[in-house]
């Protein structure tokens, strides 16, 4: 787990830490999570905070709280979820393609050129992982 200070080493913005984990069975139990935060995504003008609240309570007696990554330091950011979104929905971009591509927003723009170029394979799989496992899932439904 990468806390804030270490995490402002690469990415100078950086507020909330960031964890992945792996276990045995692929999925970890809601018993051992006191909290999920979401990025803010829309998907079909529901927001993803919703969505993931429903599948939440389908699945678990216990009430779970999930909240939205807010931006206080940046908040244009927040838009900018939507557009990547749009974009990963028909491939999976590299940050070179974003940089070229005259239809993504300057401030996307901007904001794939702030990205360390030994990121880049960070980037693709975020980018595929919001794609095949958030995405299409959801737009399956």
């Amino acid at each position: 787990m990468k806390f804030k200070d270490q995490m402002r080493l690469d990415f100078p913005g950086a507020d909330e830490p960031e964890m992945n984990c792996t276990v045995l069975n692929g999925r970890l139990s809601l018993r051992y999570v006191e909290q999920v935060l979401v990025d803010p995504y829309v998907i079909q003008e529901l927001p993803l905070r919703e969505r993931v609240d429903r599948l939440i309570q389908q699945i678990s007696k216990a009430p779970l709280d999930v909240r939205e990554r807010t931006f206080k330091k940046k908040p244009s950011r927040r838009k900018l979820y939507d557009e990547l979104a749009a974009l990963v929905l028909n491939s999976v971009p590299s940050l070179q393609d974003l940089l070229q591509n005259q239809d993504v927003s300057t401030e996307l723009r901007e904001w794939a050129r702030g990205v360390k170029p030994n990121l880049e394979y960070q980037f693709r799989r975020f980018a595929k992982y919001l794609r095949e496992g958030t995405l299409l899932p959801l737009l399956k439904k």
